[in-house]
């Protein structure tokens, strides 16, 4: 093994490690299923940890074909966004972008469009739609 891939190598433990010393988790799942509230259709990509972000957020991303967005959208909000009382904000109506407190601990919750020029209704159903979910580990 050359001299570069082993320093590489160093480099990607001492990283792991040093998340792992912190209490910071090396890696993520499936967030929604953890909290058993995934919804049907909503498929799980993948989960990454940022523990250089000031909030070192878990994000987890999700894939949902576009027929099935609405419903999926309608669950999750109606599931985690609070009370109007409690500590939310909501971005875009089209697009929603929330931040919200549930069982003690602070969440971030996205939805996107595959492609940006999807502006009607038919349209939006034929592409494939995005959520991101993520978990603060630390407030800021």
């Amino acid at each position: 093994m050359s001299n570069g891939i082993k320093a590489i190598l160093l480099a990607a433990v001492s990283v792991v490690l040093a998340s792992a010393q912190k209490g910071y988790p090396a890696t993520c799942g499936d967030l929604l299923a953890e909290l058993h509230k995934k919804p049907e259709h909503l498929k799980f990509l993948s989960c990454k940890p940022h523990p250089d972000d000031q909030i070192k957020p878990l994000v987890a991303e999700y894939r949902v074909e576009g027929i099935y967005a609405k419903a999926v959208e309608r669950y999750l909000l109606k599931t985690f966004v609070p009370a109007p009382n409690q500590k939310c904000c909501a971005s875009f109506p089209e697009m929603p972008s929330v931040t919200f407190e549930w069982k003690g601990k602070t969440y971030d919750l996205a939805f996107r469009a595959d492609e940006l020029g999807a502006h009607t209704r038919a349209q939006r159903l034929k592409v494939p739609h995005f959520v991101t979910f993520s978990r603060q580990m630390e407030q800021p």
